[in-house]
């Protein structure tokens, strides 16, 4: 922009850009046009220019000035979900731009495509500041692909597109089922499922429930739980209750819902049938069998289905109202042994199932078995036992013997001979024998067996077994047996078969390496006299094998009466006294009282039972209302309770209470009010705050800690005249991957060494329980809080299994050991 007074014309024009290389134009003086100069820097920055012009004339001016040199323009766009205004509403979606310029100019045009046709855009000044953020409300839920457009000051533009997907309004419903359980468990222990639904698929975050006999319960879940929303209630007595359930949906979404139930007795069941004894000397292969069924509730069978052992199987259908007999016939191809099933499904869903060996017609069979005897005064004398079967119970007539060394003989039995079809037989020399048995039998039914037999070898294996305790009071016809094997080179079991008496034998194999008891279980289907037998083959080819009869019966009835002795109403000490009844003149052998006030007790009983054994004295903390409860175990396993209530009154007008608390799963606490108040001011209220910011109602509640920790634990009683008892306490919350209770080692052979947590300083009882019930040791220790290590001699107890119980009022942990000897 050149300059002079008398308007002459620049002659020549210099320029100085400040990065080196400068250039100079000459003009003439008739150049009429622009004194336009153009440079290309290679990178931005700050750069002084000068300028020097020579006018025609000779004068010469000069000016200099700083210039800033910026990259091209470059840009670029992006966009983000964030949260509508509206929580209510999940079809209201919020978006904010992201904006990006090399050269930080600022949008002057954002334009948004929503992918559902409705699209806007939105001019903003140079110096606006604010979010560039825009609301939009689809109509419907889906997948929609959202694209924004930044036209940048200066001329840049961006563009991106994303897809989104926008999800219904939240919508949940609640509902639940009973599970079904086994009808040998408690009648009064009901499980309950719940059946969450939301439309998003959002998952339950807290689910209570209102079982209707005022003990209620609410568990948190978190947000990535795969498992089943179970719960399990136990009733105090039957009946039809009103259950209730509410489930809070992470996301906020809540649902209710109620239903009656009927706490009853489930269906109990069972399934046997008869042999029908007919005149079968026409066919004695058409056999009649006879179905026995029986329904604790007298339902009746809908479906029964034979399986006749011969492969001809048949299922009969019959209506609710049938009154005849549930009988059948089956003719059968050829005479034999057959293993008949019955099963019978009966209206309300009940079944049962029951196998017995039947024989059809006239057949025999023979066996024989080398009898254990001590063999080491002279190892070639054998002792052989025939084992006769014949399938009308004619007996043996002549039994022949042929024992492999041309030394045979024949034996003739008279028809009314009760005793063991044995014999004794010499050998010269040892070997291998195959020694053969025939049995002729009255009727004339033969039959014929061989077996090799090793002569001359000292026997190396012994078998026993024992009976071992278990608890029956769920089942008294449950028994269990343990084999006691004996190697003379310590080879252990291989396989061990058992023969219970009933015809439902089983073999147990076991690997060589195996340590543990040699222990099974087995179920009888009524009490009686049964020979059980085991055979034990070892490692290296040893057998042995032992029999003995065993008798199995049911224990009887029994009773047992609470009395309450009482002072005085406002009395702290009360007396109580248990009378015992039982059918059977069993002698009690434990009693354990539970006052209600958290401090329970066990007594072992001698063999002489006086009165006094059977009375005790407590002493409770405070006024109030308590269930105090006997619980009696007999010989023989028979367990009879009974419970009453406690009324103790307040003596003055003041009013006040306590509370108990307990760990009954880990983090997880029971907490227990007491109030004492006058008769004619009752509570109205009870409210519980855990110190981690959540709180309940009621006077026994339960409440689960997310993180271990201390915690103020305090309960408020309000009653009718505004009487109002505050009372805290801390709370100590051990943390969650801690294990209570742990023993070692386990199995045990003499000290058993015990670690447990607790969450007090407090004296501790330590009881072993055996599989009856019955307290057998018992030891008193104090803990502290955190890990305590207690060494316990258990040296003298007989093999088997027992249960660990630590317990004080505030705490209980029990866990289940093995000794072996």
């Amino acid at each position: 922009m050149p300059w002079h007074n008398n308007n002459k014309k620049p002659k020549k024009i210099c320029w100085t850009f400040g990065d080196g290389r400068d250039t100079c134009i000459e003009y003439s003086t008739t150049f009429t046009g622009a004194y336009l100069v153009t440079h290309k820097y290679n990178h931005s920055g700050t750069y002084e220019v000068c300028i020097k012009i020579l006018y025609d004339g000779g004068c010469e001016s000069s000016k200099c000035k700083s210039f800033q040199v910026n990259e091209p323009d470059r840009c670029a766009a992006d966009f983000e979900r964030i949260p509508a205004t509206s929580t209510n509403d999940l079809l209201v979606v919020g978006f904010k731009a992201i904006a990006s310029h090399n050269n930080n100019k600022a949008p002057k045009v954002i334009c948004w495509k929503f992918g559902d046709g409705k699209d806007t855009c939105i001019e903003y000044a140079q110096n606006f500041s604010g979010p560039y953020t825009v609301r939009h409300r689809y109509n419907v839920p889906g997948s929609y692909t959202v694209c924004l457009k930044v036209t940048y000051y200066g001329g840049c533009e961006a563009y991106i597109c994303k897809p989104i997907v926008i999800t219904r309004p939240d919508e949940c419903r609640a509902d639940f089922e009973r599970i079904r359980i086994s009808p040998t468990a408690n009648p009064l222990l009901v499980y309950f499922k719940a059946l969450p639904w939301n439309n998003n698929n959002k998952k339950p975050k807290t689910i209570c429930w209102n079982f209707g006999d005022g003990k209620d319960t609410c568990i948190n879940y978190p947000e990535n739980y795969t498992g089943v929303y179970a719960v399990s209630h136990r009733y105090d007595q039957p009946g039809q209750y009103e259950v209730c359930i509410k489930i809070a949906y992470y996301g906020g979404c809540g649902a209710y819902k109620c239903k009656p139930i009927v706490v009853t007795r489930p269906d109990e069941c069972r399934a046997d049938f008869e042999r029908i004894t007919i005149n079968t000397t026409a066919n004695p292969l058409l056999v009649y069998f006879k179905a026995l069924p029986w329904n604790n509730n007298n339902k009746k069978p809908k479906i029964i289905c034979w399986n006749f052992g011969d492969g001809r199987d048949t299922c009969i259908i019959y209506t609710e109202s049938y009154t005849g007999t549930y009988a059948v016939s089956h003719r059968y191809t050829q005479p034999g042994q057959y293993e008949v099933c019955i099963k019978i499904a009966y209206f309300g869903g009940c079944e049962s199932h029951k196998c017995k060996q039947v024989n059809v017609g006239e057949f025999c069979r023979v066996d024989f078995e080398k009898l254990i005897v001590n063999t080491i005064a002279d190892p070639l004398i054998a002792y052989f036992k025939a084992l006769p079967f014949h399938s009308q119970e004619k007996k043996p007539k002549t039994i022949c013997w042929r024992f492999g060394d041309g030394k045979d003989t024949c034996i003739n039995y008279p028809e009314n001979f009760t005793g063991v079809y044995a014999v004794r037989h010499e050998y010269d020399h040892p070997g291998l024998y195959e020694v053969c048995i025939k049995i002729t039998y009255y009727g004339g039914c033969e039959a014929y067996k061989c077996k090799q037999v090793q002569i001359g070898e000292v026997a190396q294996c012994k078998a026993d077994f024992e009976r071992i305790p278990i608890s029956t009071t769920n089942n008294p016809l449950n028994v269990a047996f343990r084999a006691i094997s004996s190697h003379i080179n310590n080879k252990n079991p291989k396989e061990i078969c058992w023969k219970f008496g009933d015809g439902r034998d089983t073999c147990i194999q076991y690997g060589e390496d195996y340590t543990g008891p040699y222990v099974v279980h087995h179920r009888y289907d009524r009490p009686g006299n049964y020979e059980v037998c085991v055979r034990i083959l070892y490692f290296g080819g040893c057998e042995s094998k032992k029999c003995e009869v065993v008798k199995v019966e049911t224990p009887g009835e029994c009773r047992v009466k609470l009395f309450q002795l009482t002072p005085s109403i406002t009395s702290l000490v009360k007396g109580f006294f248990a009378s015992p009844w039982s059918s059977e003149n069993k002698r009690p052998v434990r009693v354990c009282w539970y006052f209600g006030d958290g401090t329970d007790t066990c007594i072992q009983l001698n063999s002489a039972i006086s009165l006094t054994q059977l009375f005790i004295r407590h002493t409770y903390p405070a006024p109030g209302e308590y269930r105090a409860c006997v619980k009696i175990l007999f010989e023989g396993g028979c367990i009879a309770s009974d419970c009453v209530e406690v009324i103790i009154r307040p003596t003055t007008n003041a009013c006040g209470g306590y509370m108990t608390d307990s760990l009954i799963s880990p983090r997880t606490f029971k907490f227990k009010g007491f109030a004492i108040h006058n008769p004619d001011d009752p509570v109205t209220g009870y409210r519980w705050t855990f110190g981690d910011g959540s709180a309940a109602t009621g006077r026994e509640v339960t409440h689960q800690y997310n993180a271990p920790g201390t915690y103020e634990v305090c309960l408020t009683i309000n009653t009718q005249r505004g009487c109002e008892t505050r009372i805290c306490k801390q709370l100590h919350v051990p943390g969650n991957t801690q294990i209570a209770l742990q023993i070692t080692p386990n199995p045990v052979i003499n000290i058993m060494h015990v670690l447990f947590y607790s969450t007090h300083n407090e004296p501790m009882i330590i009881r072993v329980v055996n599989s009856y019930g019955v307290v057998v040791r018992t030891w008193t220790r104090n803990a502290t809080q955190g890990a305590n290590n207690w060494d316990l001699d258990v040296s003298t107890l007989p093999a088997g299994a027992y249960t660990l119980y630590i317990q004080s009022p505030n705490q209980l942990s029990s866990q289940l050991f093995i000794k072996v000897n």
